[in-house]
């Protein structure tokens, strides 16, 4: 059997916020959750190659990420 070693923020415990409005937001995050069917990105700058411009709810990626600019939907972004 494997030993997986769980660090906190795979947990979310170093917080996160809701990103639900146009406005350019800037952070450090590594894991984004859409919670909205709708969920379009005017801007996602990060290390992700090819990032989706649109997500469905409960699509996550995973990456490094400094700023996020929504045309519809909502987000949740998880600290670094």
């Amino acid at each position: 059997m494997t030993n997986v070693q769980i660090k906190q923020h795979d947990l979310g415990n170093r917080g996160g916020e809701v990103i639900s409005d146009t406005t350019a937001t800037t952070g450090d995050w590594y894991m984004i959750t859409s919670t909205d069917d709708t969920t379009a990105f005017t801007t996602l700058t990060g290390n992700i190659t090819g990032a989706p411009t649109l997500m469905k709810s409960g699509v996550t990626i995973y990456g490094q990420f400094s700023a996020i600019t929504l045309s519809a939907g909502e987000v949740i972004a998880y600290n670094r």
